[in-house]
């Protein structure tokens, strides 16, 4: 999968987890760009993005997701596996 189809697939997530249809995603936006972008909806987001790419963080993985960026990355990674 391109990191393209991973930016797509997360800005759908992203758009419902915070039921916003004006998200649009880029790889610099960080949780100080969302004001809704919290710890709770942290844990959140990795639910959704592990439930609908059929992946797993590891617990080294989820303290260093700070930014779409570290999203895409990881997301990248667990799939070539």
């Amino acid at each position: 999968m391109s990191r393209e189809e991973i930016m797509m697939k997360l800005n759908r997530i992203f758009i419902e987890v915070f039921d916003d249809e004006g998200i649009i995603l880029n790889e610099t936006m960080t949780p100080n760009d969302l004001n809704e972008w919290d710890s709770q909806m942290q844990i959140i987001l990795i639910g959704e993005i592990e439930y609908e790419f059929d992946i797993r963080f590891t617990s080294m993985d989820i303290p260093n997701l700070h930014s779409v960026k570290d999203f895409v990355d990881s997301v990248e990674g667990l799939l070539e596996k």
